[in-house]
């Protein structure tokens, strides 16, 4: 069996991937909401909190579509899928089940 072939079975790429993921999304929201790095955690509630509002999720939108060829449909815009770091990369990872 290939290396990559055994590794992606152990599961060994496939968390790192996720977690580097993560970060470009956390450092994404910092950077557009003038956040101190550190203060958005995987489950701070972005729009309750008023981290984001309707002009921050079209910018997220366009990010996700950008920097993981996630598109998102109009009945997608939940705070299900929205809410958290958590739920963004849930919903990331229904959109996209093998991150390569």
């Amino acid at each position: 069996m290939p290396l990559l072939q055994k590794l992606f079975l152990n599961k060994t790429i496939v968390p790192q991937i996720t977690h580097a993921m993560k970060d470009k999304l956390v450092k994404f929201i910092e950077e557009k909401t003038f956040s101190k790095p550190g203060t958005i955690k995987d489950d701070t509630a972005l729009f309750e909190e008023g981290i984001f509002d309707s002009m921050g999720l079209l910018g997220l939108i366009n990010f996700l579509e950008d920097e993981f060829k996630v598109v998102t449909s109009d009945v997608e815009l939940t705070d299900e899928n929205f809410r958290s770091v958590n739920t963004i990369m849930n919903f990331i990872s229904r959109k996209r089940p093998v991150a390569v």
